[in-house]
């Protein structure tokens, strides 16, 4: 992992951290505060590294990278002269607007490289299924922290996961979502489906819809491995 990957996590976790704390108390502001910037951070870093594996499956890198808004129209021009940092504007706006009603937890994206080993292999470009399979692997591991937290007795850290997983299932161009969408629909379907049963089966927190949910993850594991052995 690049020095700019740890240096983005650790930015972007503070944030994570700042939102999901929001409204910090004024008796102590920071070990809230501090708990759940250590809970983005372990939820950012599970979801690079899954990236960053698969990528290296796929002869690829992964670079990790802000969430901005470049282009405000559909014409080739239309794009701002500076990238808008929506990154932090969106989500610290939402929270304060909504007085913390509304945690939006989806501030990174990430651009995908092909390695000079896919590059000189004829018949072998950089498709949007693979990067869609890259996008689903943050996903899963992302998942399996989720069910793992709720089977060992941490259910605010899995509550916090898969709010954190639905934000970055939004079918936009620069969440994981949007990616895995313009890969197949399908696929996105599958993995968005299984997201909102796995987040109600945690919420409901009991032996046997954590059962469920470890079923719902292997099923999901199970069909990144094929898809990444078929490339």
């Amino acid at each position: 992992m690049a020095k700019s990957d740890i240096a983005y996590i650790i930015l972007f976790s503070l944030i994570l951290g700042y939102i999901l704390a929001f409204p910090l108390s004024m008796a102590d502001p920071w070990s809230k505060w501090a708990v759940y910037a250590g809970f983005a951070f372990i939820l950012l870093a599970a979801n690079l590294i899954a990236k960053k594996l698969s990528a290296y499956v796929l002869d690829c890198y992964v670079d990790l990278e802000p969430w901005n808004w470049q282009r405000y129209w559909l014409y080739e021009s239309a794009y701002w002269r500076r990238p808008v940092p929506m990154w932090l504007i969106w989500p610290i706006a939402l929270v304060w607007v909504t007085l913390g009603a509304v945690k939006w937890l989806a501030i990174t994206t990430f651009e995908v490289v092909p390695l000079a080993s896919k590059v000189r292999r004829r018949f072998s470009e950089l498709t949007e299924w693979d990067i869609a399979v890259i996008a689903a692997t943050g996903i899963a591991a992302n998942l399996v922290l989720a069910v793992l937290a709720a089977f060992l007795g941490y259910p605010e850290f899995a509550k916090i996961a898969m709010l954190f997983i639905f934000f970055n299932m939004l079918p936009l161009p620069a969440y994981d979502g949007g990616k895995i969408l313009f890969g197949s629909k399908l696929f996105f379907s599958f993995i968005f489906i299984i997201t909102i049963i796995n987040t109600i089966l945690i919420y409901l927190q009991n032996t046997l819809t954590t059962w469920i949910s470890f079923g719902l993850l292997i099923l999901i594991l199970i069909v990144i491995f094929f898809s990444l052995r078929e490339r």
